[in-house]
This record gives C-alpha cells, structure tokens and sequence, in this order.
C-alpha cells in the first residue's frame, strides 16, 4: 500500500509531544497515542491520492525508535505542506 517516504536518513525519532511543525528547520512532528498499538503507520495523501483511494506514502513507525510510553512519533522533515495525514 503506496510508497515509501525517503530513506531511513531522512528520517528523526520525534518528539512525544503535540507541537507539529518547527518551521525553522522545516521539520513535521507527528505523534499519535496509542495504549494498545504493537504497529503503527503514518499515512500521506496528495488530495489526488486520497481522492483515488491510494495512499502517497506511507511511514512504517519503529518501535524502538518512535514510541515514548503510548506515544508513537515521528519528524519528518521537506514535507509539501499540502499533503493530507492520518494512521490506518
């Protein structure tokens, strides 16, 4: 389902908290709570996309690296400011 987001070095941990956007480094923090997910994706949407029922990307969450208690995150930074988020 849909295609990967960059390479692993364009990728951060995040942060476990609300704050979205650092607009000085260009940075998106996503962060989604989840007391029982063993799993969790990040899905992007270009409105095309979402409107053909396809996925544009989607991010796979490590859990060692993205979780913070029941917090999944991740900053991903360069994202088109258009694009559309949600978790499957």
């Amino acid at each position: 389902m849909g295609r990967s987001a960059g390479q692993d070095h364009t990728r951060r941990a995040g942060r476990a908290s609300c704050d979205s956007k650092n607009p000085a480094q260009g940075v998106t923090n996503f962060a989604l709570f989840s007391a029982n997910a063993r799993s969790v994706a990040l899905c992007l949407f270009t409105e095309a996309d979402l409107a053909a029922g396809r996925t544009t990307h989607e991010v796979p969450l490590h859990p060692a690296r993205n979780r913070t208690g029941d917090v999944w995150h991740i900053a991903l930074p360069g994202l088109d400011p258009s694009l559309l988020y949600g978790a499957p």
